[in-house]
């Protein structure tokens, strides 16, 4: 940290012993209310709908600035924000160097309280009371800053704010701060692009980081002034904008199309080489290239600009240029852009810089590209140019398709030609210079071509923004799947004992020549059909629907299955392989008890030998679905081994499996293990949504905005998302147990809190502990418990297509109890998970929004769990009825 941070934190310790003077700590901590403002959750909802989530800041100074509006008042500029569609609003409270105070925060929250619009407190937190005092006036969030504390304060800040109701954002501007805080458990990354030491801004830097942050949500802070520079931004789900809104009167004028769809994703035009005085205004392009290039037939007069205001998107192009000469030429001009051509300055030199810098490489061959990754942290956009500058030949085709960063397209383009920017995913623009002349010099009629070229491609693709997500696309998501021979990325594989792989290719080619054979095909679908009794409904929840007051939602009954849950799907599929093979001995596990009821069910059907291996726990706490196990004819296991739960019931099964190789099928119950299992039970499972998308077009006329399905293993997961994985227009959210807490042991959170590893047979995310030995799991639902999640599902959320959210167990219960007396419907408490976030999610969305949940299952075989928590002491005098048997059940049950 250089002068300007160490003094601000000397002077925030001095502050914070003031308020120990003046506050009482332990009044301050019993009084003060947790917030009802969800910050993740709203943060959630508006990426799932891909919409930019914007903090619209308050602020009347900055140490780089210094003052911005002095005297504008909280009174005058949060409606405006709130009316321009921000999501947050930004209070910076600091007094010394930033002009803010408490009252302002105290103000603002005043003005929200009625609105759903979130108040983020900014300033330079070190000490819990000034958590106290941001919750006492009214802030839903604060921000935690990297470069000024360690990782057990901020862990130990986090810990409070959580226990407040309150969101946090982590803010880091480099690698070595991301590093710091990858292993704590800050959901949401502030990326400020601005440098506290030096107070330089790059925006690309947002976009650097946004790749190495993982699963995170992340917020852009800083150097945004006005809609070219948020288009310069790829890698974020929201912004955080201050000074640009502030020096902009009210923020309405100016920046309202960056709340409304459509303007922030328009392609950009750079028109270059204007020296003309006409043609040097502001809507001449979307940036007017002023050339200074010694070597340029474009150089321009400089004395005509001695005696013209610049316009601000005016940028001064340099080429040959020496460093002396650029830094002239800047002093002389005030230009907040330039221009610079890689190679012909350093790194170095560009971070000396205070404007802001778009960067052009002449691309000859993949060697260019690669020198990019030294500027890439410190410049605020691209310019990918043709082999010699200026010269109007066309960019050669060695720039990738998928070039990382966002960049202006250059090299030989004119208004007949533009839809060259369409192969290329992070092509926001074109930079023309010849395209736009008439004999040598820049022509009006020319540049009025390719704006309205460049207006029209902005319309074909105005409902394809790229997702907010930072992970790349990858296309044919289900030809990707179903081609597989085992590996999803990095996820999947076939780790088994030696005797088990040649059972397993078996099934393997077994698998493969039955999918594609019409009579196996066709006898699978008869069983679902009229022993299982697909199609299950497509049920809307009106009642539900207007209650929340948001989405329209409705539900996919995969309870209506014979056996209660979608898990008859693969059942069938897997018994038909099995007896298609020979195999008369069949063996399964089963957490909730509905795989192994599904898989006793149609061994009795197909005269089948069936024993089904269940976690101690499990077997006492889904006694219905035991009892149903062992009347349809089945064996069932109680293992006492390790924690008593599906993971061991897992690998008795597996064991059992090694013992009789020859005589025996193991029957997995979700999509997880070695191959070909995941892809199998996925392939077995797609109908259910197959059946969704069309009843939802049926019902509504067009596909859902958002699926939603709770995931244990996956099964269920995988056959709702599988027929919507190439349809980027549904987002897909996957609910996992969020059980009890965070901590070990306390939730079966795969996804959000496990590590890759290898167990059972393939590489997943497991939940482990700090030996990289399994960890226990729990969750009020049985099915949910696993350690393990899909090798599929672990490829589809690392490459973005499917997001994941977590529920805890008291909220899935209430989801329970909200569903049945509302809409008369008893879910699954696995499915109650999908439901709880569902109705979470629905009201942040719009009415127009359709949300779609997987009913996995049906809810009589949580009887017993559910009524301890809703009607225990008529669950204790049942119970002590059935033990004595004499005594009538009106004198045991509870009125």
């Amino acid at each position: 940290m250089k002068n300007i941070l160490e003094n601000i934190v000397r002077q925030k310790r001095i502050e914070i012993d003031g308020l120990y003077r003046q506050y009482n700590p332990d009044a301050l901590k019993n009084n003060v209310e947790p917030s009802e403002k969800d910050f993740y959750a709203e943060l959630n909802a508006s990426v799932i709908v891909n919409r930019p989530f914007f903090i619209a800041e308050f602020k009347r100074k900055s140490p780089s600035q210094g003052w911005i509006k002095e005297h504008s008042s909280v009174e005058e500029q949060i409606p405006a924000y709130v009316k321009s569609g921000a999501r947050a609003v930004s209070v910076l409270t600091d007094t010394t160097f930033f002009g803010g105070s408490l009252a302002d925060l105290a103000a603002a929250s005043v003005l929200l309280r009625d609105t759903d619009v979130l108040l983020l407190q900014k300033d330079f937190i070190l000490d819990p009371i000034q958590i106290y005092l941001a919750r006492q006036n009214g802030a839903n969030i604060i921000l935690l800053i990297t470069a000024i504390l360690d990782p057990e304060q901020m862990e130990n800040l986090r810990r409070l704010a959580a226990s407040l109701g309150m969101g946090v954002i982590v803010e880091v501007h480099d690698e070595k701060e991301l590093e710091t805080v990858m292993h704590l458990d800050f959901p949401v990354l502030g990326i400020n692009n601005r440098d506290l030491s030096t107070f330089r801004t790059a925006l690309n830097r947002t976009n650097v980081l946004a790749k190495k942050s993982g699963k995170r949500h992340v917020i852009a802070e800083s150097g945004i002034i006005d809609y070219r520079d948020f288009q310069s931004v790829r890698g974020a789900d929201g912004f955080l904008i201050g000074t640009g809104l502030m020096q902009h009167g009210n923020g309405v004028a100016d920046f309202a199309r960056f709340f409304k769809s459509g303007e922030h994703a328009r392609f950009l035009f750079k028109a270059c080489g204007i020296r003309s005085e006409r043609l040097l205004r502001e809507e001449t392009a979307d940036f007017i290239g002023i050339n200074f290039s010694p070597v340029s037939k474009r150089k321009i007069d400089a004395a005509m600009l001695n005696d013209m205001p610049l316009p601000p998107n005016t940028v001064a192009v340099f080429y040959r240029n020496s460093e002396t000469e650029i830094r002239e030429i800047l002093q002389k001009y005030p230009f907040q852009r330039i221009q610079l051509y890689a190679g012909d300055v350093s790194p170095d030199f560009v971070r000396s810089l205070r404007c802001k810098i778009i960067l052009a490489c002449a691309i000859r061959e993949y060697s260019d590209l690669e020198q990019l990754e030294l500027y890439a942290p410190d410049v605020d956009l691209f310019i990918l140019d043709g082999a010699v500058p200026g010269s109007g030949r066309p960019a050669e085709p060695v720039i990738p398709a998928d070039f990382p960063y966002p960049f202006l397209l250059a090299g030989g383009l004119h208004a007949d030609n533009l839809d060259a920017v369409l192969a290329f995913e992070n092509c926001i623009g074109v930079d023309i210079a010849s395209g736009i002349e008439l004999d040598g010099a820049p022509d009006e009629g020319k540049i009025s071509d390719v704006r309205h070229k460049i207006a029209g491609l902005h319309r074909n693709r105005e409902n394809i923004r790229i997702p907010a997500n930072r992970f790349a696309e990858i296309p044919a998501y289900k030809d990707n799947i179903l081609g597989s021979d085992g590996w999803f990325g990095s996820f999947g594989g076939c780790f088994v004992p030696e005797i088990l792989m040649p059972g397993l290719l078996e099934i393997a080619s077994a698998f493969e020549a039955a999918k594609d054979d019409a009579g196996f095909m066709a006898e699978f679908r008869s069983m679902l059909n009229h022993f299982s009794g697909r199609p299950t409904a497509f049920t809307p929840l009106p009642r539900l629907s207007e209650k929340i007051g948001g989405a329209q939602i409705f539900l996919k009954n995969e309870g209506l299955n014979h056996t209660g849950a979608h898990k008859i799907n693969h059942c069938i599929g897997q018994a038909l392989l099995a007896k298609k093979l020979g195999k008369h001995r069949i063996i399964a596990e089963t957490g909730a008890g509905q795989h192994g009821y599904a898989t006793a069910a149609v061994c009795a059907r197909l005269g089948l030998d069936c024993t089904v291996y269940m976690g101690k726990k499990d077997y006492e706490r889904q006694r219905p679905n035991v009892y149903w196990m062992e009347l349809l004819g089945a064996r069932v296991i109680a293992v006492e081994d390790g924690s008593q739960t599906l993971n061991d019931a897992v690998i008795a099964a597996f064991k059992d499996w090694v013992a009789h190789p020859d005589d025996t099928y193991y029957l997995l119950g979700s999509a997880v293990g070695p191959h070909p299992f995941p892809l199998m039970n996925t392939f077995f499972q797609k109908i259910v949504g197959e059946e969704i998308k069309r009843q939802c077009e049926a019902a509504t006329g067009r596909l859902p905005d958002v699926c939603i399905a709770c995931v244990g293993g996956g099964s269920n997961a995988m056959g709702m998302f599988f027929d919507f994985l190439d349809n980027p227009e549904v987002a897909l959210i996957g609910v996992e147990a969020g059980g009890r807490g965070t901590a070990p042991g306390e939730h079966a959170a795969k996804i959000i809190h496990g590590e890759k590893g290898l167990f059972e047979g393939y590489f997943s995310y497991f939940l482990q502990d700090g030996n990289g030995n399994i960890a226990a799991t729990h969750s009020v639902s049985a099915g949910l418990d696993y350690c393990g999640i899909s090798p599929i599902l672990a490829w589809l959320s690392d490459a973005g297509r499917v997001q994941f959210e977590s529920i805890s167990d008291d909220d899935a219960l209430e989801a329970v109890r909200t569903l049945a007396q509302e809409e008369g419907i008893i879910p699954a408490l696995e499915s109650a998970h999908a439901f709880a976030y569902a109705f979470r999610l629905a009201g942040q969305l719009t009415s127009d929004k359709i949300i779609v949940v997987n009913a996995s299952g049906r809810g009589e075989k949580d009887l017993f769990i559910t009524m301890r928590h809703f009607q225990q002491d008529n669950l204790l005098a049942y119970a002590r009825h059935l033990v004595d048997s004499t005594a009538p059940v009106s004198e045991l049950v509870t009125p």
